[in-house]
Formats: structure tokens, sequence, C-alpha cells
């Protein structure tokens, strides 16, 4: 007997939705001051030309807003591989 037919990229359908309700629920508890140079280090995720490339930009993300933002940051660490694997994939970097 076999499970349940399931689409190929329904796992990634799924995984994006998780990916942008998170980034937004936590880009959004950040102040509005803040917010348009956070989102470009996230831009910089997802368009970058590597997975390390990526990785780094996350990176410069949790380390220029870590020291005033604690709780918001382990938000994103918590889920960071999950995020930068959803938006490498989304680039085409994986």
């Amino acid at each position: 007997m076999t499970g349940p037919s399931v689409a190929p990229n329904s796992f990634l359908r799924n995984l994006d939705v998780g990916c942008i309700h998170k980034t937004v629920n936590v880009f959004n508890t950040l102040p509005k001051s803040v917010q348009p140079k956070a989102k470009r280090f996230l831009h910089d995720v997802w368009q970058t030309g590597t997975l390390q490339d990526a990785q780094h930009s996350f990176d410069q993300l949790i380390v220029t807003y870590e020291p005033n933002y604690p709780e918001v940051m382990a938000c994103l660490i918590k889920d960071g591989d999950r995020l930068i694997a959803f938006y490498a994939h989304a680039a085409g970097n994986d």
C-alpha cells in the first residue's frame, strides 16, 4: 500500500508560505525606521549568486541587528537554515 500522492513542489510551496509569513512577521516587529535597511540585507540573501553568498548576507543581517534587537534576530536565527534554503532556491542558487 502506498501513501497519498504528493506533488513534487508541494514542500517548496509550503516552505514558501511559511518563510514569507515568518519573514514578514519578524520584520514587522522592527521599528519602521530600521525596516528598509534590514530588508535590503534580506534582499541580498536571495539576490546573491551562490548559497555561500546568501549565508554571508544572512549573517550580516544578524550581526548588524542582533545587538539592538536580539529577540527579533533570534526568531530569524531559529529558522535561518530554512530561510536561506528557501531564498536560495527561489533565486535558483541551490
